[in-house]
């Protein structure tokens, strides 16, 4: 592969987003339509230089998965963005918790072998 096709290949390779950063950008969504009706995600595409697209599959996943009982467009939108910072922070604490599990298994299985 020469040098003109590597970057065109890593141009084609989109940005990849923390939950955060999606739950920052559609909760300034949820806060812009709240205030102004509409138009948050057209704000939020110039904004945080974001594709439409993008912003809206994020929205459609966190109705899809549950993060959402039940979606209100404009003056009642639900945020959407409080859903995804709090799925990333029940996430990490599941993954500090596994850690504890492997660590005490460790310990048990050194504690077992030595009897």
């Amino acid at each position: 592969m020469n040098k003109k096709s590597k970057s065109a290949a890593k141009s084609m390779r989109g940005r990849r987003y923390t939950l955060q950063e999606k739950a920052e950008v559609l909760d300034f969504v949820d806060r812009y339509n709240a205030e102004n009706g509409r138009g948050g995600q057209t704000a939020a595409t110039k904004k945080f230089q974001l594709s439409p697209l993008s912003i809206s599959s994020w929205r459609k996943l966190a109705i899809r998965n549950g993060s959402i009982s039940s979606y209100r467009p404009a003056s009642g939108a639900l945020p959407v963005g409080r859903a995804l910072a709090q799925m990333q922070e029940l996430h990490d604490r599941i993954v500090e918790q596994e850690r504890t599990v492997v660590r005490l298994k460790a310990q048990f299985d050194a504690l077992k072998a030595s009897l």
